[in-house]
């Protein structure tokens, strides 16, 4: 339905998270994981905050500590925030982030990663989730070879 609504202001609906970034040069998302997808991969970025949105309360990886350089605010330009999240020098400060985020190893693995985490939290509480051994390490990092990594 949105994609109805899209063409009548003259806005192209594109549902495939893939072809976007590849075709995106900048990126204005509002709550979505996307964004720091569009990060990962070097695009520019504009977080659009709804004017209910708490500045003083941490709420995880969009607000406030991860966000990207150009959040913009209802009334704000968002042509001038576009152009500004366009620009290279933000992308350095953008990539940065989400090297944070995302640290060089750990791209293409987060299911693994994820499982490994609930692994070493149920062997904290005293469970044996498994007979015997789990066939890697329990450690929050990848594997050294043998994993897709995306780029």
């Amino acid at each position: 339905q949105l994609a109805k609504w899209y063409e009548t202001i003259g806005v192209e609906a594109v549902p495939d998270a893939d072809e976007l970034l590849g075709r995106a040069d900048v990126l204005c998302f509002d709550n979505t994981s996307l964004g720091f997808e569009a990060m990962a991969c070097g695009l520019g970025v504009v977080a659009l905050n709804a004017p209910y949105y708490r500045r003083d309360v941490e709420h995880g990886l969009r607000f406030w500590e991860h966000a990207p350089p150009v959040c913009l605010w209802p009334g704000d330009d968002l042509a001038a925030g576009i152009r500004r999240a366009a620009a290279e020098e933000t992308r350095a400060v953008t990539r940065g982030i989400a090297e944070h985020i995302y640290p060089p190893g750990t791209r293409g693995c987060a299911a693994r990663l994820a499982a490994q985490a609930t692994l070493e939290y149920a062997v904290e509480q005293g469970e044996r989730p498994w007979q015997t051994p789990p066939p890697f390490p329990l450690r929050n990092r990848p594997r050294e070879r043998g994993h897709r990594v995306r780029r």
